[in-house]
């Protein structure tokens, strides 16, 4: 399997697997990063839309999304609205990434977050939400192809940066996106606001930017 197969997040993940190895030609390193490529740029992992035939699986990742935080004491979505989830299904906002057929992870996307980025959101921004993976997948830093994604669905539509919400009191996951390139920019209590999902209300948050490279012309 060839580089020119993956994305730039997953070309970097391979760069930093080779630092370090010191014998090139061994068989051992070459089975391992073989494995890691065929991981990471895995040409059967596809974006896609979700639909409303996955709305049971996509609940059901939730719920081991809760439970799984809960066992580590990090906070959790109480009380999550299922209808902003179907709701994102409905609208196109929500999209899976599909391994071998398998939804291994979802997210959501919006193009305006007023409520939680106010005046700096100047429309020129992704917002990546409600980001979910199969405990299946976990470890295996699929999160490097919903950002290649959206990298390039940001570039197609003209926007400048890719941003996120995530706990203020997971300190693992803040560190996790910043290893992806993400900036941090300030911590933000959500409102307890109608115009947000229930389990988005209240919420002790910490906002975090990629900011695209602009080629010029």
């Amino acid at each position: 399997m060839f580089l020119q197969w993956c994305g730039e997040s997953s070309k970097r993940l391979i760069r930093k697997f080779d630092i370090g190895q010191k014998d090139f030609k061994s068989l051992d390193y070459l089975k391992r990063r073989d494995f890691l490529i065929k991981l990471a740029c895995n040409k059967m992992q596809k974006v896609l839309h979700t639909q409303q035939g996955d709305l049971p699986q996509i609940l059901e990742l939730f719920e081991h999304s809760i439970l799984y935080q809960e066992e580590k004491g990090y906070p959790v979505w109480r009380n999550y609205d299922k209808t902003a989830i179907s709701k994102d299904i409905e609208t196109g906002n929500q999209y899976k990434v599909v391994v071998d057929s398998t939804i291994a992870i979802v997210f959501s996307v919006r193009y305006a977050d007023k409520i939680i980025w106010r005046d700096l959101d100047t429309g020129n921004s992704m917002y990546l939400h409600r980001i979910v993976v199969n405990p299946a997948y976990k470890g295996q830093r699929l999160f490097g192809k919903i950002l290649d994604w959206a990298i390039e669905h940001s570039k197609q539509k003209g926007l400048s940066n890719i941003r996120m919400d995530t706990w203020a009191a997971n300190p693992t996951i803040i560190e996790y996106y910043k290893s992806f390139g993400f900036k941090f920019i300030e911590n933000f209590t959500t409102p307890d606001s109608e115009e947000l999902p229930v389990h988005n209300r209240n919420l002790a948050l910490t906002l975090l930017e990629y900011k695209l490279k602009i080629n010029s012309p």
